[in-house]
Order: C-alpha cells, then structure tokens, then sequence
C-alpha cells in the first residue's frame, strides 16, 4: 500500500529490515521521525528484529548440488575403491572372453547391458536437476541385476548420483550378489549340459 507522505531523500526514517518473496532484502514499517508520535515499545522491536529471516529460495540445480556435495575424505577413499572396482570387471570381463571360460557372446551382452545402464544413469541425473520425471529405481536396479551395475558404481561416483542414498545403495548391492551368483549358476549350467551332451 502506497503511503500519502512518502519520506524523502536525506530525512530520518525508523524502518524494519525484512526480505521480500524473492528472498531479496528490503523495508518495512518505513515511518518517518517527524510523523512518530509514541514511540514503539522496546519489547515489540526487540521481538521482531529476533524473529529469524527467511532464507533466500534456491533454485533445483543448486538445491540438488547441495544436497551431494562432497563428503571429503571417506567419499575420495570410496570413489578409488568404487575406481578398482569396475576397473578389476573390465580386465576380469576380458580375460573371460579372451581365454574362452566364457563365449564371447557373453561380452557383447554385457556391453550391451552396461550401455542400457548407462543410459539409463544419465536420464535419470539429468531429469532429476533440470526437475523432470525420473527414471524408476526399479529400472536401474533391473540393469544392474542383468549385469550393467559396474558402469552404474562408476556413473554414481562419477556423477554423484544415489551414491549417497543408503536405501538405493543397500538394493544395489544386493543386486550385485545376486548378479554374481546368476552368473555363476548359468555357468554352472552350462558346464553341466556340456558334460552331458
């Protein structure tokens, strides 16, 4: 509301520092000394300057960078095992299909599945800082049980996403165990129909 007698440049004004809807600083209660006939009592100020000022709103992109930003020296150590890792089931991934203990097929699969997860990964971080609709978890775990989850531990280091979400990193390692143990099951298999036929 505008007021009849605004004040002037240069005259004395008692006012209450606030912050607008944008979160930027600005004035209220703007009274001049001269129109002040009673004074305000000193609790009522003293109250109102204590009140806690509302925080400036932060956009998504900078909520989202917030809200992973890095852990310090335990998150430098994870990302170097996370690192090994995946480093040690691509070496172990070509060893198999060069020494024949798996078809090559099999490494095609893989590379396919690693593709898909991958994809997958970068939709998902994408959508979740530009505030889009995500990508199930649900997903991401099925690429992961179906062999993609090394690209996914190093997409979420990498990233720095769900590498920080205890629920989703519980799923995902045991969707890695499970993983592990098809493999080792279909290879058992296979094995066995060998020796047979």
């Amino acid at each position: 509301m505008r007021q009849a007698n605004p004040p002037e440049v240069g005259q004395e004004c008692e006012f209450f520092p606030d912050v607008d809807r944008e979160g930027r600083p600005c004035a209220i209660s703007i009274k001049r000394i001269d129109e002040l006939v009673v004074a305000r009592p000193i609790e009522k100020f003293q109250r109102h300057a204590s009140a806690p000022v509302p925080k400036p709103r932060q956009s998504a992109v900078a909520v989202h960078e917030n809200k992973h930003r890095d852990f310090g020296m335990i998150d430098r150590i994870y990302d170097l095992i996370a690192y090994l890792i995946v480093s040690g089931c691509i070496a172990t991934l070509l060893w198999v299909c060069l020494s024949g203990y798996v078809h090559r097929y099999m490494g095609y699969y893989y590379i396919v599945m690693n593709i898909f997860a991958a994809i997958g990964y970068i939709v998902d971080k994408t959508s979740a800082m530009k505030g889009r609709w995500r990508v199930k978890e649900s997903t991401l775990h099925g690429f992961e049980v179906l062999g993609g989850w090394p690209i996914a531990l190093f997409l979420q280091r990498l990233l720095h996403h769900k590498s920080h979400k205890a629920g989703y990193q519980f799923v995902f390692w045991v969707c890695v165990l499970l993983h592990c143990l098809l493999f080792f099951i279909v290879k058992k298999l296979d094995l066995t129909f060998s020796a047979v036929y």
